[in-house]
């Protein structure tokens, strides 16, 4: 199983500054298992395995720091199900800041 964690505005990848919510995302044999949403980054830390975020400009030194993988996505404007398929496909690029 994988849990991304997203940050999320109205319901596509925001800054982490911008978001209103995270998005944990369990992936299960290739599918969503189960979405869950919290308040903010500091509560899904311990809950994920990757973060999502909108760009490489992210300030993302703790995520970091505890050992989560953090991925880009390439596009902006897409919503949970775009960033698990990109999850899925390789398609989401690894953060390099």
């Amino acid at each position: 199983m994988f849990r991304l964690g997203i940050p999320l505005r109205e319901e596509v990848v925001a800054p982490i500054a911008k978001a209103t919510r995270f998005g944990v995302v369990k992936i299960e044999k290739g599918k969503i298992k189960e979405v869950e949403y919290f308040k903010n980054l500091d509560e899904i830390l311990e809950k994920i395995d990757f973060l999502v975020v909108a760009s490489e400009q992210e300030e993302v030194s703790e995520p970091l720091e505890l050992g989560i993988e953090v991925l880009v996505t390439p596009l902006s404007g897409v919503g949970v199900a775009e960033v698990v398929e990109g999850f899925l496909f390789k398609e989401l690029h690894r953060y390099r800041g």
